[in-house]
């Protein structure tokens, strides 16, 4: 879960997971500071306070590709081979990525998205990371056809797709994703955002089930396909947007048992 909606401070963050019995959660901010702009000493430090409370890390939740496709490429490269250094500090294979902000030549956005993706999977290669690519509005990855296309390219040990429904609701309108979106990635998908919406609401998500990304279809398919990846919470539930949002505590706890009980009901073990 992204803990950090209820508590920016990691202490927060490990007792909240405790109190729920949810043993990882998505590192993203870590005493109100993006777990990437942390030296390698002050992960280490991260690493071992997480270690000690029994919590281990699903992703590093970097914002790597929430910029303008325009940026210049080696910078991007840099801060990825020190998120993937995190990573292995850390103990997780997986990093969460972006698709950037299109601008400049419309006509070859999908050409040079694919250039830096060739080069971002070459250096995830390097550390043994997965790069996690996330559905996002307003990105080359907006659109399921668009996630699938550079799934289809890269995927396999270095990239795997983030499927997140409640993206697609906010972002398009989509409220058929299930139908419409997730046969597509599904071939690339190696991790799950639960995040529900309402269409045409724009200020918060909704428990799991309640709103219009079709969270019981999903999950429903999950089951059947034997998914054995994370489910990732990431509800909004007080507020959200471009870079994250806001649940409280409580709010946490209502979504954790909603869907306990929808893989409860489908008889799907998680631990």
């Amino acid at each position: 879960m992204f803990a950090d909606e209820a508590h920016e401070d990691l202490q927060g963050q490990i007792a909240l997971a405790a109190f729920l019995g949810v043993g990882w959660i998505e590192l993203r901010i870590v005493d109100g500071l993006n777990v990437t702009t942390l030296s390698a000493e002050q992960t280490r430090i991260v690493a071992g306070r997480l270690r000690e409370a029994g919590i281990g890390v699903s992703a590093v939740a970097s914002p790597i590709g929430k910029s303008p496709l325009s940026e210049p490429l080696k910078p991007v490269l840099e801060r990825l081979g020190h998120v993937c250094r995190q990573a292995g500090i850390l103990g997780t294979p997986n990093v969460r990525v972006f698709s950037f902000y299109p601008d400049g030549d419309e006509a070859t956005v999908e050409e040079r998205v694919f250039e830096r993706f060739a080069r971002m999977v070459e250096v995830a290669r390097t550390y043994g990371v997965r790069l996690l690519l996330e559905n996002e509005s307003a990105v080359y990855g907006h659109s399921a056809r668009n996630c699938a296309a550079l799934g289809a390219r890269f995927g396999g040990e270095t990239l795997a797709l983030v499927y997140d429904p409640g993206n697609f609701v906010w972002g398009e309108g989509i409220t058929d994703g299930i139908q419409t979106c997730w046969p597509l990635m599904r071939p690339y998908v190696g991790h799950v955002h639960l995040k529900d919406w309402t269409a045409g609401h724009t200020r918060a998500g909704t428990l799991p089930g309640d709103g219009d990304g079709c969270i019981p279809g999903l999950l429903s398919a999950l089951s059947e396909e034997g998914y054995d990846g994370f489910l990732t919470l990431e509800p909004h539930l007080s507020g959200g947007g471009r870079f994250g949002g806001t649940t409280s505590g409580e709010q946490f706890a209502l979504a954790c048992g909603r869907v306990r009980d929808y893989l409860d009901k489908l008889e799907m073990k998680y631990i």
